[in-house]
């Protein structure tokens, strides 16, 4: 199940995400794409396989997986806790602010 789908240059991105927090295993320090705090290697993540989709006009084309993008444990919590939820996550905000919106949308 995507996050959400960004349009841009004819494609558009899905964002899958790993249904589990993991050990970042990375060597090279990495921010969390929501709340920017860097990952070290051994820290607690959700990493995030990235699709493009290119878009012809008429029908989807072949996929090309992008870079992985990361969050840190407290952001991915969110954003498991928001899927799970069925909230259609924004993620040019951050986590702490989808869980805002969420909430004032819940009341």
């Amino acid at each position: 199940m995507p996050i959400d789908g960004i349009a841009g240059d004819g494609a558009v991105i899905f964002l899958d995400p790993d249904k589990r927090i993991t050990v970042y295993k990375r060597k090279t320090r990495k921010s969390c794409c929501s709340c920017a705090v860097y990952l070290a290697k051994g820290d607690l993540c959700l990493a995030i396989k990235r699709f493009k989709f290119l878009f012809d006009g008429n029908s989807y084309g072949d996929d090309h997986q992008l870079m992985d993008w990361f969050m840190c444990a407290e952001c991915g919590k969110i954003c498991l806790d928001l899927m799970e939820e069925h909230f259609n996550i924004n993620i040019e905000k951050t986590m702490t602010e989808n869980r805002t919106n969420y909430l004032e949308n819940k009341l």
